[in-house]
């Protein structure tokens, strides 16, 4: 594991080369592709995420077949934060870093507190749409 500085740089890079991508092959194809898996936006376990500013997953890098249509402005991490619409404000103001806690989708103990995690979160410019990537720390 690097160090924080390098992981956050990576995550920018990272959302920043999707945005790129969106914008040299067209939003439709960038949506379809993030939620195929094997695309040129993965990176090992890294994956890519869209959300449109109401709130809805409109591509998803690992669980598209469960999150993709759903609507999360209002879900709340442990702490009240509410993640969806916390990116949503961060996209909205040109992008940028932020943090919440997460239950790990392996986590089978269910009492267990969730986990930190860092993202990113960029806007596609002339869209109301925003991709991101987060990372467990």
């Amino acid at each position: 594991m690097g160090t924080l500085t390098q992981n956050l740089a990576d995550l920018k890079a990272f959302v920043h080369a999707g945005v790129i991508y969106a914008e040299t092959n067209g939003l439709d194809k960038t949506l379809q592709d993030i939620s195929q898996k094997n695309t040129a936006l993965r990176k090992g376990d890294s994956y890519i995420y869209a959300y449109n500013y109401q709130g809805t997953c409109v591509a998803h890098g690992n669980f598209p077949e469960i999150l993709l249509g759903k609507n999360f402005f209002q879900y709340k991490d442990q702490y009240g934060n509410q993640i969806v619409k916390m990116m949503i404000d961060i996209a909205k103001n040109g992008g940028g870093f932020a943090g919440y806690y997460f239950l790990h989708p392996e986590e089978t103990d269910t009492q267990k507190q969730g986990d930190f995690k860092l993202v990113y979160v960029e806007p596609i410019p002339g869209t109301t749409i925003f991709l991101a990537c987060d990372s467990w720390n």
